[in-house]
């Protein structure tokens, strides 16, 4: 058994979405055999969908995309310095 944190539908297995979504808050599902693994759910809680406004996301937006930036810099830089490189080969 493993348990898991709260999660959006859109984590759940898709075999398992509509009996998670149909479900109320306290029920536990039947086992369900999903991809070679067998799930026993428990609804603890659901919560209405919303959308975070972008003051609450901004900062790991603007995270997100200066990793992104410097994992492509960084890519193209190895990418140059192995063209440029003198590779010799010693028998």
């Amino acid at each position: 058994g493993r348990r898991t944190r709260w999660m959006p539908i859109d984590a759940v297995p898709v075999e398992l979405r509509a009996k998670v979504a149909g479900a109320d808050a306290g029920a536990i599902l039947e086992p369900a055999h999903v991809a070679d693994k067998f799930y026993v759910v428990r609804v603890i809680e659901k919560r209405e969908a919303r959308t975070r406004g972008f003051d609450e996301v901004k900062g790991a937006v603007r995270e997100t995309i200066l990793d992104l930036r410097q994992s492509k810099a960084l890519d193209e830089w190895y990418q140059a310095a192995s063209r440029e490189a003198k590779i010799e080969y010693v028998r």
